[in-house]
């Protein structure tokens, strides 16, 4: 928000300054400063609270779907997109589960290749011995 940027810089910068590189009137931005927060700023404010508490009380790892759901046990009702942007904004981000990676199961059937250079690798010449490694 302009009035926002301009409040932060007020004390570098002049304010009438600002407002008029920022396209704003200076009449505006003092009357932003005196009013009051709005019905859903502070409603915001004290969802976030609650948010707050419910992510510390599971230890920083929740993200915005266990949040919501938390809050909705407790009676409170609130849009998932809703409790998403106020975290995002307060910058709490829930850990990601880390996906199981399986690794290639060898076939038993299968019979592995001949050991046909048996650790010798010094060649003669190019394009003798040709080898791969797995790992």
């Amino acid at each position: 928000m302009k009035y926002g940027f301009i409040k932060e810089h007020e004390a570098t910068y002049p304010v009438r300054v600002m407002c008029r590189v920022m396209t704003v009137s200076a009449s505006g931005y003092y009357g932003w400063r005196k009013r009051k927060p709005s019905q859903q700023a502070q409603g915001d404010a004290e969802l976030l609270k609650d948010i707050r508490s419910i992510y510390e009380e599971g230890r920083r790892k929740y993200g915005s779907p266990k949040i919501w759901e938390r809050l909705r046990q407790q009676g409170k009702r609130h849009s998932r997109k809703r409790v998403a942007r106020l975290m995002k904004e307060a910058g709490l981000v829930g850990r990601k589960k880390k996906r199981n990676r399986g690794t290639t199961k060898a076939n038993p059937s299968h019979q592995p290749s001949e050991n046909l250079l048996n650790r010798e690798f010094t060649a003669a010449g190019p394009n003798r011995k040709w080898l791969s490694d797995m790992t």
